[in-house]
């Protein structure tokens, strides 16, 4: 998923821009999804949508690894969309957070203080 700040640098991407674009995309894969956005993590609400339209009717799962703040919002879109987050404990940042906490609500009976 490429975004137009992050493939382009320089905010909204224009209908002329569109063809020096793809010509920068890498040849080895065969698909894109361009989204609008102005800064790095607009990507994640659309990531959500098209793994559920991708997915049609089958199940699907998010897995976070590492991670930061946007890593974080992508989460969130999942749990909003009811889709199950795996998270690896030990990857680092974000999912060490997560895993964390979530041990720690599990252990006391609450959020981790």
């Amino acid at each position: 998923m490429v975004s137009s700040r992050a493939s382009h640098g320089r905010g909204r991407l224009s209908g002329r821009q569109l063809p020096a674009l793809l010509r920068r995309l890498p040849s080895h894969h065969s698909h894109f999804v361009l989204v609008p956005g102005e800064n790095w993590g607009d990507e994640s609400r659309w990531l959500s949508r098209v793994a559920q339209t991708l997915a049609e009717d089958r199940p699907t799962v998010t897995i976070l690894i590492n991670g930061g703040e946007i890593a974080l919002r992508d989460v969130q879109h999942s749990v909003d969309a009811h889709r199950p987050v795996l998270v690896l404990e030990g990857s680092g940042r974000a999912a060490d957070d997560l895993a964390t906490g979530s041990t720690a609500a599990r252990t006391t009976g609450g959020p981790s203080s």
